[in-house]
């Protein structure tokens, strides 16, 4: 299942303003933005309305590690574990659905028998699953906790309105360094174990929220490539990390029920570990794209003064 996302709306703002105030408009926008795609896990939580909700959280994750230092340490400390809280009970709902969404071409490398029957065992195991993590997350949404995550949220843009003196285009510089830092630290030796590869996704996700927000500071050839590179970084470590995550899933629903035709799924996961050794290799072009990954910083575009 492709990862599909506009870009979000460009705040405009100049990297001459206050890093306080700025920060807090970007936040406050994407706070606004993970608030309106609640209503979509309340009503009607399909694949789409989930794959949304959790972009936006880690949009909100990305831009609100930017603020670091600039909030008051104790809440920065309640709001990151409550974010960390969301992340939990939202992810296990995207993966049963990457793989619900896998599963027809998973069956469709085994004989078309064994296939109807592995297909007719799992379907409804997945969705009984799926609908028992959608009922997690919806209680989280409605839960006193969230209700307090956004009371807190809206402490911190407060405490935001302060000016720190530091200019909001000197920090958002350091913390683009300090990602692009990180990721040229993995290794090659790293691309040999899931564990890494996953954490290696996860930061070039946080790289790329960041720069969309700021974007518009950016010649648009420079930032589009950028974009670009770290899309095709995403794409492949991802699709290496949904292999990792079916095979765990389908060996739980196994081990959970007795309706599952044993040699079939035997057959699946074998083919499934060939599949993942192909990605693996994919994945190994990965490090030559990232050696190559520079944003540059020297070459932005004044924003254009917003429409009255």
């Amino acid at each position: 299942m492709a990862e599909k996302r506009s870009h979000p709306p460009s705040l405009r703002l100049t990297r001459e303003a206050p890093a306080t105030r700025g920060c807090a408009r970007a936040l406050a926008a994407s706070g606004r933005r993970l608030r309106r795609t609640e209503v979509g896990i309340a009503t009607n939580p399909t694949a789409k309305a989930v794959h949304d909700y959790r972009v936006a959280l880690r949009t909100l994750r990305a831009v609100f590690s930017a603020a670091g230092k600039l909030v008051d340490s104790a809440l920065r400390a309640q709001i990151t574990a409550d974010f960390r809280w969301l992340g939990q009970r939202s992810s296990p709902v995207r993966d049963l659905d990457v793989l619900i969404d896998a599963l027809p071409r998973y069956c469709a490398w085994l004989p078309a028998p064994d296939a109807a029957l592995l297909a007719r065992a799992l379907e409804p195991a997945l969705s009984a699953r799926r609908a028992h993590y959608v009922a997690v997350l919806v209680a989280a949404a409605k839960s006193r906790r969230y209700t307090e995550l956004w009371r807190n949220w809206a402490r911190l843009i407060n405490q935001l309105q302060i000016d720190s003196g530091e200019a909001l285009g000197t920090r958002i510089d350091r913390i683009l360094k300090r990602h692009v830092t990180k990721l040229s630290k993995f290794k090659r030796k790293d691309f040999k174990r899931a564990e890494p590869l996953h954490q290696l996704r996860k930061r070039c996700k946080r790289l790329r929220y960041v720069v969309e927000t700021f974007r518009h500071w950016f010649e648009p050839e420079t930032i589009d490539a950028t974009l670009n590179l770290l899309k095709a970084a995403q794409t492949a470590l991802g699709e290496y990390w949904d292999v990792v995550v079916h095979q765990r899933v389908l060996h739980e629903l196994a081990a959970g029920a007795d309706d599952v035709p044993e040699n079939a799924l035997a057959t699946l996961l074998e083919r499934m570990i060939d599949e993942q050794q192909q990605r693996s290799t994919q994945v190994k072009a990965v490090f030559d794209l990232l050696r190559t990954l520079r944003v540059t910083l020297d070459h932005r575009v004044e924003p254009h003064p917003a429409p009255a």
